[in-house]
């Protein structure tokens, strides 16, 4: 009869896509949230490891807290826009300590000294604040600060340690005249 046909079709194989992590904020103090945001987006549910741990959810977005240095991979389950995706490469992030610092002073008559002790756990710089305005005194031990006039002393200290993260105080003290 002679009849033919013939059909020619090409396909391609293309390497599956990798998954992707963003990570709101790589470095941050306790008290803050890091957010690891995974795409592609919409898939049946994530598989997320965090510091050798897996854990399964049904979101792209994970949250951490606490003081730890994170080390985060994720993997999409489930075909997204027709393709199965790889496992992410690591992200980092870490949150750190904030130190802690607790002022003492206490009133005193005039002829003595009025010492404001700041006693911090973690610093290694500090800021002082004395009425509104800042106080700069390069004399060791920085931790402290002394008056001798009479007045009202509203002081403030700032401790930020290595990591750049910070806590602060306020306190008022006196020194006053002895009543005759």
């Amino acid at each position: 009869n002679g009849c033919s046909d013939s059909i020619s079709k090409t396909a391609s194989i293309t390497y599956a896509p990798i998954a992707s992590i963003t990570v709101s904020d790589s470095q941050t103090c306790f008290g803050d949230t890091i957010t690891f945001s995974a795409s592609p987006k919409g898939a049946e549910e994530y598989v997320w490891t965090v510091n050798g741990e897996e854990m399964t959810t049904a979101t792209d977005s994970l949250f951490v807290t606490e003081v730890n240095d994170y080390i985060v991979t994720v993997y999409p389950k489930g075909l997204v826009d027709g393709c199965k995706y790889e496992t992410s490469d690591e992200v980092t992030a870490s949150i750190f300590e904030k130190p802690v610092v607790n002022l003492d002073a206490t009133d005193v008559c005039f002829g003595n000294t009025l010492t404001f002790t700041a006693t911090p756990e973690n610093a290694a710089t500090y800021i002082w604040t004395v009425n509104g305005n800042a106080y700069t005194d390069d004399s060791e031990p920085y931790n402290m600060i002394e008056f001798t006039a009479p007045g009202d002393y509203t002081v403030s200290v700032k401790v930020t340690n290595e990591n750049g993260c910070s806590d602060s105080i306020s306190k008022t003290a006196s020194i006053t005249y002895a009543p005759i």
